[in-house]
């Protein structure tokens, strides 16, 4: 732990900086997985490493010996209130991210993120895997995706989506049969979860006990006390989701005359309106977009609630999403696949002449350190019940 702070404290190396040099090192953090920059600053923050505790604002002596000397610590969290103090980067306004905190990744389940750099003709907008970008390729090989090619091709496909009625027919549908199958595994699942948190908190709970009668060391008791609050949130969170699942109403297919309307309010949208509200609209109407390995794009929509009267917003309330877009949308055009029925699932033709409803910015002039790949956004029509 002393290399760490020194590192950090005298060769002045940033979090993230110092968290790629462990991962590069083959070393891995307490929990065997891999350093980020915030896991770097959680252990240069801890006054364990100095036989300090804390319980909420008070700092009490530890009876373990000081892991790292007090000197060090000290240049460390002067350096840290340092760079606390310094001006923050101005970060581009999140209206620039249509899609913000709506992009997974298939490959860590973590999010996407925007981002940008500057070419020879301007800023280019970026949507980059959060995983890889705190704790490098190692952690994830998801890849950047450029934001107008991400945005223009998830609203097209959801243009064209509000187009075929028959796709949310089917969506509603094979949503009744499955809410059908899955509440006896949600009760089941929601049984298993309170026991689990039950002897968590027990287990926490022993824990506390047994630091505060002094039976066991600081540095033994704090870094299972962390494991354990951690995992009690975790669970808690779980069972929480679970009781919404459980209590949810089933929704209504809405008609295809809502349909019709909320396809037109889309397309003034997209067509007219300022950035905010396009991503208002986008977070309405849009559950997530997953970004596959070979990196293509599978959009997840909402089936509007016909219970539920009022802007769309309201409407889409119930969270429903379906998986939509069986075609390649590419910057050049469309690519339409095979329509029919496989597997159970929907494939949808989209409509003929689609078009890109954004403006793509031009490519020439990329930094050249830079590798983007090509988009496509792909897709079969499917519900689950993520609510």
């Amino acid at each position: 732990m002393s290399a760490i702070f020194a590192a950090y404290a005298d060769e002045r190396l940033g979090a993230t900086a110092l968290a790629n040099r462990l991962n590069d090192a083959g070393q891995r953090n307490r929990g065997g997985r891999l350093w980020s920059n915030q896991a770097v600053l959680r252990v240069i923050r801890n006054p364990v490493y100095i036989a300090k505790i804390t319980h909420g604002t008070e700092i009490y002596d530890a009876k373990h010996e000081p892991i790292v000397d007090e000197d060090l610590f000290a240049r460390a969290q002067a350096l840290l209130d340092e760079r606390s103090a310094e001006p923050a980067v101005v970060a581009p306004s999140t209206s620039e991210y249509l899609l913000s905190g709506l992009v997974r990744c298939q490959i860590c389940h973590g999010a996407y993120v925007g981002a940008g750099a500057h070419g020879r003709n301007g800023f280019y907008r970026y949507y980059v895997c959060r995983t890889r970008q705190a704790k490098g390729a190692r952690a994830c090989s998801g890849r950047r995706v450029p934001a107008d090619d991400l945005e223009s091709a998830v609203g097209s496909s959801l243009l064209d989506t509000f187009s075929r009625f028959e796709i949310f027919e089917q969506g509603i549908h094979e949503v009744y049969a499955e809410i059908g199958n899955e509440r006896p595994r949600l009760e089941a699942e929601h049984a298993s979860t309170e026991t689990q948190l039950r002897e968590t908190v027990a287990a926490l709970n022993r824990y506390l006990r047994a630091f505060e009668a002094g039976t066991m060391p600081a540095d033994l008791c704090a870094p299972r006390v962390a494991e354990l609050s951690a995992r009690r949130d975790e669970l808690t969170a779980h069972r929480d989701q679970l009781v919404a699942q459980l209590r949810a109403a089933i929704p209504e297919l809405p008609s295809r005359e809502l349909i019709g309307e909320i396809r037109v309010e889309i397309e003034r949208v997209i067509n007219h309106a300022s950035p905010d509200v396009v991503k208002q609209l986008f977070a309405e109407l849009i559950d997530r977009v997953e970004i596959s390995p070979d990196n293509h794009a599978y959009p997840y929509f909402r089936v509007p609630d016909a219970k539920k009267p009022g802007p769309i917003g309201t409407r889409a309330s119930c969270r429903t999403p379906v998986r939509m877009g069986s075609h390649h949308v590419e910057v050049a055009g469309v690519e339409p696949a095979s329509s029919g029925f496989s597997m159970g699932l929907l494939r949808a033709q989209p409509a003929g002449g689609s078009r890109s409803p954004f403006r793509h910015r031009p490519q020439d002039g990329l930094p050249a350190d830079l590798d983007v790949p090509e988009l496509r956004v792909s897709g079969t029509v499917r519900v689950s019940l993520t609510r």
